[in-house]
């Protein structure tokens, strides 16, 4: 994908949070990414987020935070359920919560639980992206 996108004219960028997924330190990140991508790097003020696996947990998760600042979001077999993949007790280092605590907070921090952000913003699959 990186070396084929940017050849049929698709800029692609990223960044390394280790494994955050979609957590509020991994979003941080995500923010600042987007900040140097469209305010330094003249990118698009509105881009399409592509999440591949885990990534989905990424781009949905800061995409829930930021509706108003993407056109769509597309994946390969995207990740968007903290509880299916990769599970409450893997995902706990990540948002810095026990078991407990992570489980009592998905409706704050599960991608899949804010999907209704999503909706009433029109973002989805997004055909338009490329």
């Amino acid at each position: 994908m990186h070396v084929h996108f940017p050849v049929a004219g698709v800029a692609v960028a990223g960044i390394d949070a280790g494994e955050a997924y979609g957590s509020s330190q991994g979003r941080k990140l995500f923010d600042a990414l987007y900040d140097e991508l469209t305010t330094k790097q003249g990118y698009a003020m509105r881009p399409c987020l592509f999440g591949r696996s885990r990534g989905g947990l990424w781009v949905s998760s800061w995409a829930a935070d930021h509706p108003d600042r993407i056109t769509g979001i597309n994946g390969i077999y995207p990740a968007f359920d903290l509880t299916t993949y990769p599970g409450i007790e893997t995902a706990t280092p990540a948002y810095k919560l026990s078991p407990t605590q992570l489980s009592e907070a998905l409706n704050q921090c599960n991608p899949i639980k804010r999907v209704e952000l999503l909706a009433k913003a029109r973002i989805r699959e997004s055909h338009r992206c490329f």
